[in-house]
């Protein structure tokens, strides 16, 4: 099983992937741009990572926004496993890092300890989600 933690702003998508996870060896690190074209090359990536195996391949994002809870069932909608983390979960970790790390690699070292899958919300659930952020 290999695990690719995603970090994304407005501007880019940074991933890092754990190939080992027995001994969790860090072999890649990539970039994309946060746009329409970069989320094709980060698909196209991903399949070349488990070369068209995706349930060999785990992804791991920090789920807290509309845009992180898009990505975690755009990528669970393609088939692959995806690990829902909090940036509670991941701030603490960067914090005892000394921000040293990258924020993906962190959260790819976190969907390691976690054992929790997502599963896309129903669209009563969506509607319920959003009316509660919209306050």
């Amino acid at each position: 099983m290999q695990i690719v933690g995603i970090d994304f702003d407005e501007k880019q998508i940074n991933c890092s992937r754990i190939q080992n996870t027995d001994k969790p060896e860090f072999v890649k690190i990539k970039q994309f741009t946060a746009d329409k074209r970069g989320l094709v090359d980060l698909e196209t990536w991903l399949d070349e990572c488990c070369e068209k195996d995706r349930k060999s391949l785990g992804i791991a994002v920090i789920v807290d926004d509309q845009t992180g809870a898009s990505l975690a069932n755009r990528m669970f909608n393609r088939g692959f496993a995806v690990t829902p983390l909090t940036m509670l979960q991941v701030a603490r970790e960067f914090r005892n890092s000394g921000s040293k790390e990258r924020i993906a690699t962190i959260i790819a070292r976190q969907a390691l300890q976690s054992n929790s899958r997502w599963m896309p919300m129903s669209n009563a659930c969506l509607m319920l989600r959003a009316a509660l952020f919209e306050r």
